[in-house]
Formats: structure tokens, C-alpha cells, sequence
């Protein structure tokens, strides 16, 4: 059996990969949103900002279920390549006891 280096590793899980950072830069640029233009933008002690807080709520709701929802891809994604990890230890193992 022979080595496989780190580079064709990830050549060979390229796919996998390219969707891991397609996702993470999805999650990075709605926390961006959520963070800077909303939880800054306002102070909940002044009348005018909460007003607004309550108005832009349903829109930032929105906004944390897609965050959610791509946070499952990457959990779904990393456990998808941890368990192509685990195969590979036991193949190796296998055929080094073999």
C-alpha cells in the first residue's frame, strides 16, 4: 500500500473541501451582517433604537436560520471527512497487521 501525501489527500477530497470553505465564507459574511449592522448599529437604552431593534428583528431572525442551517453543512461536512479519516486509520491498520 502506498503513502498518500497531504497534497493528494486534499486533491483527492478537493470536492469536499471547495464546499467547507464555501460554507464557512456563507456563515462569516451573515455573522458579519448580524454583528456589525445590527447588534452594534443599535443601543437598546435609547428609545429610537429600540424601536428599531423590534422592527429589523424578523429580518435578522431570518438571517440566524440560514446561518443555522449552514452550520448543520459544515458539522455534516467535517463529520463526512472525520469519518474518511477514521476508514483510512483502520484500512492502514489493517493491512499493517495483515
Amino acid at each position: 500500500m502506498s503513502k498518500v501525501s497531504k497534497v493528494e489527500a486534499a486533491r483527492a477530497l478537493a470536492d469536499e473541501i471547495f464546499d467547507l470553505n464555501n460554507e464557512l465564507n456563507k456563515a462569516e459574511y451573515i455573522m458579519q451582517e448580524l454583528s456589525d449592522d445590527y447588534f452594534r448599529k443599535y443601543q437598546k437604552e435609547n428609545e429610537k433604537d429600540r424601536l428599531a431593534i423590534l422592527w429589523d428583528f424578523d429580518r435578522r431572525a431570518a438571517f440566524s436560520e440560514v446561518l443555522g442551517d449552514i452550520l448543520v453543512r459544515l458539522v455534516k461536512t467535517a463529520e463526512y471527512l472525520n469519518d474518511l479519516k477514521k476508514q483510512a486509520y483502520a484500512e492502514h491498520k489493517e493491512a499493517m497487521t495483515a
